[in-house]
């Protein structure tokens, strides 16, 4: 067969999940198997008593207290699904923790379910439901209250699958698969039958079994249970199997698709068959030593490999008497020839016990670790071979010891079988995944994470952080995973480092955790002179195509001074050169635009733009004012003519704008300007060294505090107007467009009408006035929650942090290092800090220039609480549902208090029906989860409690407590005296329900 070919056919697996006796995940389940726990386990008599079984049958000699049971199989994260606690605890727990293996799967395969790009199928299949049987039906309350109906809907076996693809939004192919035994390794085969064919692109997998009554067993002999409660398969012991619960999911793809897509592959699945026997067998119940045989080889036919290349087969394994032969003498015909003893053999029943519909998918996944793992966990309980299997001429051996799985010229295969109680049979060929590509190159990274509730951010920063602590490499491919593959909620973290060490390190640190807003608005602010430094745009350049493409533009439209510009701005050292105006002014333009052009190619947008200065003209490029080559020729125009004024000096006071302009209008012999109101205190002077000099010893001689700026002119004084007629020329040759976002003028400190910018004039008033930058933050700051600043450094951050309204007001970040500082680093930090904060971020382009693989990572920490009925007979019974006393039609007019009355009933029936103890009047039924169906049901239970009819349509107009009150009044009263209508009415908006309100509160 062709690489091509082989390719076509095969299907990767790329995410698993699984929860199983002793192993609360896939990580867990595989050190259990390589240290060889048996988890099953005898029951003491404390978990016997609160399991309710009852004396008389633990003394009888036949009963066997051993259970393989599942941690937290009672407990449920409704909240997470969107589920009432209601409905959750009516809900067939093995259609719960399915649920939570899909999203789990998913997310181990670095997928966000909804917004996978393409079809997503499920094929699922769950056992008995025994809760239903055990459990729900013996309450008769739950009956009378919801109605058969909504049980079967949480409960009935076809809505397992379909409930995955509901919760997790996936429009897939959905099919619940029933075949006993093997339903999980079926589902595995038709979802593996489903990407070959292309009826889907991604596909969820698996199965789940949970006994709700996993409380020991009586024994019968001859039946397929074990006597002792350990399952010795192969063993000359074996003397049948102990049931248990569990599940597990896995995530498959077209191999040529993961390879493409760079997905983690733990394994791949060369070929698949599923058959039945048929009646070649002694009966219904009876295995088929013909029918075993074929569907092996007809797995192996398909992925057109030799069963000599298989090293390794997981066998159905039930440890009965005559299963275990049977097995045997079907893996020995499909196997004729292959050397005696060199294919290994195990079952992973003797350590997690028969777990039905989910048997299959759990070998299967034990399979897939041991391939990635290279080795081969032991097969428990294994001492004396059966006699009725003969081992000697056997290609197999009972694999007994971990040990490494030898590598040969083919790579490592499996085979894996499940067979069905009736019949129906499935084997999977297995091989091990072709070797990873390398991983994304290194350098500082940002890994953001989220979660629905601060309690469950936490638990998910300690996992992250016990990873972190354990893993090596580079960060790159996780950054890209959590990014990328999974879902952002409000709650969320980020960490900034190049190594796990470092992330270690950022996690140690005190937590920047916040609710993220839902879509706060940003602001982009550009720095004025003052914060070049020569290479200050290198890092970036280097490794951000887009900031990399927007400085050329950039250089290329200033022709002959860009060339020389551009090395000034990519190597440090020459900063002298950089403190010319001339120079430093484009400089500055060309790195605050690439910052911008990066930032929004990020998704991350402006609802409104400042500049401080020279930053004004970078803000009104971005809003479309100018084109960039127009913008930084203008730039350039303008700071040679400053170049050429005469020089001058600068000092920054801490004054008001008002007490600095009364001192220089005292003093007019000092020929100062106020230059700049950069906040409440914080203004800056402008003219002659001298005057400038005076200025500052006067602040100084008056106890006031003063500072001298580096700067070769007297910016925005009377020192420029000797450039302003040759600069207005310049400007009139430039065509404008309005203004296509808010702009916040420095000059006014106001939003200007998208027109103004036109307007020549406005730029050389601009030039020449006042910097009135803290007025103008404060005509930003209504429009924004968070501040960017976007220059190669921080000086416009710490600006506008001293000029908002309040401290807190607004988030302020910095996009670029201070001096020593490194670019990318920065520009992550604020990043994060602003997804934090709830900004919108394409991730896919921040990743669209690299190549990161998605990554198996801790996985969302499920917030778990009891949502159980105990069967009867259990001594941790939860309390029945309030009692919801009929009421006559005639009540709720006659009483004294007929809105307090009414609206008590009205909410025991939503508590009821809705399983919670507390509901206020004004919650919306369908944000507390309410559906279709339990709206009929609602309506149909108030009619009988109140004997008040209304349409269903009334909860979907007022889908509240209160609201549907006043329906059921005004419904009842519409044949009532009108007056009495509008006092009820009235008396009901006057807020006449304090006591049913403390109730519900």
């Amino acid at each position: 067969m062709s690489n091509d070919e082989t390719l076509f056919q095969s299907v990767a697996i790329i995410g698993m999940a699984g929860r199983f006796p002793g192993a609360a995940d896939i990580d867990a389940f595989w050190a259990n198997l390589a240290a060889g726990v048996e988890s099953v386990r005898r029951l003491d008599d404390a978990e016997l008593d609160a399991l309710g079984v009852p004396a008389e049958l633990r003394a009888h000699p036949a009963y066997v207290p051993a259970a393989a049971r599942l941690a937290e199989a009672e407990d449920f994260d409704a909240e997470f699904f969107d589920m009432t606690p209601r409905e959750a605890e009516i809900t067939d727990p093995q259609h719960r923790v399915l649920l939570e293996c899909a999203y789990a799967a998913m997310q181990h395969a670095g997928y966000v379910p909804a917004t996978y790009p393409g079809a997503v199928g499920v094929y699922a299949g769950v056992g008995l439901n025994s809760y239903l049987l055990h459990n729900l039906m013996p309450r008769q309350d739950l009956l009378r209250s919801l109605g058969m109906h909504q049980l079967l809907l949480g409960n009935d076996k076809c809505y397992a699958a379909s409930r995955i693809a509901y919760k997790l939004n996936l429009d897939g192919p959905c099919i619940g698969v029933d075949t006993a035994c093997s339903s999980s390794l079926v589902a595995v085969t038709l979802a593996y039958r489903a990407l070959i064919s292309f009826e889907c692109d991604l596909a969820l997998a698996g199965g789940a079994k949970v006994n709700a009554a996993d409380a020991g067993y009586p024994y019968e002999p001859g039946s397929i249970n074990s006597p002792d409660g350990h399952c010795r398969t192969f063993d000359a012991a074996a003397g049948g199997t102990v049931f248990g619960s569990g599940a597990g999911i896995v995530v498959l793809k077209r191999l040529e698709d993961a390879l493409r897509d760079r997905d983690t592959i733990h394994a791949v699945i060369r070929g698949a068959a599923v058959n039945n026997d048929g009646a070649a067998k002694v009966g219904f119940t009876a295995p088929s030593v013909t029918r075993q045989r074929d569907v092996i080889r007809q797995a192996l036919s398909f992925a057109e490999v030799p069963a000599s290349s298989v090293s390794y087969v997981e066998a159905h394994g039930t440890g009965t008497r005559l299963g275990d032969p049977i097995e045997l003498a079907a893996l020995g015909e499909a196997f004729a020839g292959v050397a005696p003893g060199s294919v290994a053999l195990g079952s992973v029943k003797p350590n997690i016990g028969h777990l039905e519909s989910a048997a299959g998918v759990a070998g299967l996944i034990k399979v897939a670790q041991a391939l990635r793992h290279g080795q081969l966990p032991p097969s428990l309980n294994y001492a004396t071979p059966n006699p009725a299997i003969d081992f000697v001429t056997s290609p197999f051996c009972v694999n007994t010891a971990l040990r490494p799985w030898p590598a040969g010229a083919t790579p490592r295969r499996a085979g894996v079988s499940s067979f069905g109680l009736g019949g129906t049979n499935a084997h999977v060929v297995v091989e091990e995944a072709p070797a990873a590509p390398p991983a994304a190159p290194g350098g500082p990274e940002l890994l953001v994470w989220s979660a629905r509730t601060p309690a469950a951010l936490e638990r998910l920063s300690t996992r992250l952080a016990a990873h972190a602590a354990a893993a090596d490499g580079g960060t790159a491919d996780a950054a890209y995973t959590l990014a990328c593959g999974r879902e952002h909620f409000a709650h969320r973290r980020f960490a900034v480092g190049g190594s796990w060490p470092e992330i270690a390190a950022a996690l140690a640190a005190p937590a920047m955790a916040t609710a993220a807003a839902a879509a706060p608005r940003v602001a982009f602010v550009f720095p004025g002179q003052g914060v070049q430094r020569a290479g200050m745009a290198g890092p970036l350049y280097r490794s951000q195509p887009v900031y990399r493409a927007a400085i050329d533009a950039c250089c290329a439209a200033l022709g002959a001074e860009g060339a020389a510009l551009l090395p000034l701005l990519l190597q440090e050292g020459d900063d002298a050169t950089l403190q010319r105006t001339e120079w430093a002014q484009p400089a500055i333009f060309a790195t605050s635009y690439a910052m911008a052009r990066l930032w929004q190619s990020w998704g991350v947008q402006p609802a409104v733009l400042l500049g401080h200065s020279l930053g004004e003209y970078v803000a009104a490029c971005v809003a479309g004012v100018f084109a960039a080559g127009d913008a930084i020729r203008l730039v350039a125009a303008r700071a040679g003519l400053m170049q050429a004024q005469p020089e001058g000096a600068m000092a920054a006071l801490r004054l008001s704008g008002a007490e600095a302009a009364a001192l220089l209008a005292a003093h007019p012999e000092w020929e100062c300007d106020l230059a700049a109101e950069n906040g409440p205190r914080a203004v800056a002077v402008a003219g002659s060294h001298a005057g400038v000099a005076q200025c500052l010893a006067a602040v100084r001689a008056a106890g006031g505090d003063g500072q001298p700026l580096r700067t070769s002119h007297a910016f925005h004084s009377r020192r420029l107007d000797g450039m302003l007629d040759a600069y207005g020329q310049v400007l009139r040759g430039v065509r404008g467009a309005p203004a296509r976002m808010p702009l916040v003028s420095c000059l006014t400190g106001r939003v200007e009408v998208p027109e103004r910018w036109l307007d020549p004039g406005y730029w050389l008033e601009q030039t020449r006035g006042t910097v009135r930058f803290g007025a103008a933050v404060a005509a930003a700051a209504p429009l924004a929650d968070v501040f960017i600043d976007m220059g190669p450094g921080a000086t416009a951050a710490a600006l506008v942090q001293g000029a908002l309204p309040a401290p807190g007001h607004a988030a302020v970040l910095a996009a670029a290092p201070t001096q020593g500082g490194d670019a990318m680093t920065a520009v992550l930090q604020a990043l994060g800090a602003a997804w934090v904060r709830g900004a919108t971020v394409d991730w896919t382009s921040v990743y669209a220039e690299r190549t990161c693989r998605r990554v198996p990572l801790p996985g969302y920490p499920f917030e778990r609480r009891r949502c159980w009925v105990d069967a009867p007979g259990a001594t941790a019974t939860l309390p029945a549902p309030a009692a919801v006393a009929p009421v006559a039609a005639s009540v709720a007019v006659a009483s004294a208090e007929p809105a307090d009355a009414l609206q008590a009933q009205v909410a025991a029936v939503w508590c009821e029906l809705l399983g919670s103890a507390h509901i206020g009047p004004d919650e919306s039924f369908f944000a507390l989860g309410g559906q279709s169906l339990l709206a009929t049901r609602i309506i149909s239970r108030l009619h009988e409690v109140t004997g008040i009819e209304l349409p269903v349509q009334a909860i979907y107009e007022t889908p509240t407590i209160a609201g549907l009150t006043q329906a059921l009044l005004a419904q009842q009263a519409a044949a009532a005296d009108p007056e009495m209508l509008e006092r009820l009415l009235a008396e009901l908006e006057a807020g006449a329900a304090p006591a049913a309100e403390g109730a519900l509160a």
